[in-house]
């Protein structure tokens, strides 16, 4: 994986590839010509969810680590509301993506775990108001001297 990771463009292009996919499930498109392409992309946004949220993880760290946990959250969300709307739906694509819906409830229920985890680690991860330095009371009296000196 990169070495630095810029979270906010990727979660946002992410989004955007959910999207598109949530447009097409509503749309009227040939399942010949678009299933694997869609399946494939399915896979694909699972993947690099998995992979940022890893990385998420790990690096307790990271500054601004708890917005970027609640985006990949509410990306979770978003992912599996769609493979959810695709397994309830009456598209045409949605009708021949049948033999992939005990997949697709696997992912489902593998984000909702992560999100269920991340809300964990948020309520156990120090706010980033507290994460700043803070002044003790001795460097406050030695800040608020008037610089004479009393003998």
């Amino acid at each position: 994986m990169a070495e630095k990771l810029y979270y906010d463009d990727n979660l946002f292009y992410l989004n955007e590839i959910i999207s598109n996919l949530d447009d097409a499930v509503r749309l009227d498109i040939d399942s010949d010509l678009f299933l694997d392409k869609f399946v494939e992309d399915i896979m694909f946004v699972e993947s690099v969810l998995g992979q940022l949220y890893a990385a998420l993880k790990e690096n307790d760290l990271l500054i601004r680590r708890a917005e970027h946990l609640k985006r990949i959250m509410r990306s979770k969300h978003i992912f599996s509301e769609l493979l959810n709307n695709i397994m309830n739906g009456d598209s045409a694509l949605g009708k021949n993506l049948q033999p992939f819906y005990q997949k697709f409830r696997e992912l489902v229920h593998e984000q909702h775990e992560h999100i269920i985890e991340t809300r964990g680690l948020l309520n156990t991860t120090p706010s980033e108001d507290q994460n700043e330095d803070m002044v003790s009371q001795e460097e406050f009296r030695i800040l608020l001297e008037d610089g004479t000196d009393t003998v």
